[in-house]
């Protein structure tokens, strides 16, 4: 089955940002925890707009910000 990209704001940051837990702008259930690409880790604080993908199994990835801030450091 195919997944929809989602848009969220981020709820909670784990594992020194490398993780993050989402609260979908269309709904209240908040995701499983999902994984941050390298250039995103460190630069997504609680309350950022993202677009994320999560699979059957709830893994999932966040994609992008979606208030096209990024201070250009990769930790």
């Amino acid at each position: 089955m195919a997944q929809m990209v989602q848009k969220g704001k981020i709820s909670s940051v784990l594992n020194d940002g490398k993780k993050v837990i989402v609260t979908p702008y269309t709904g209240s259930t908040v995701t499983a925890p999902i994984t941050v690409p390298v250039f995103l880790v460190g630069v997504l604080p609680v309350g950022t707009p993202v677009a994320y993908v999560v699979f059957e199994d709830n893994t999932g990835i966040v994609l992008s910000r979606m208030d096209g801030e990024w201070n250009g450091t990769i930790t």
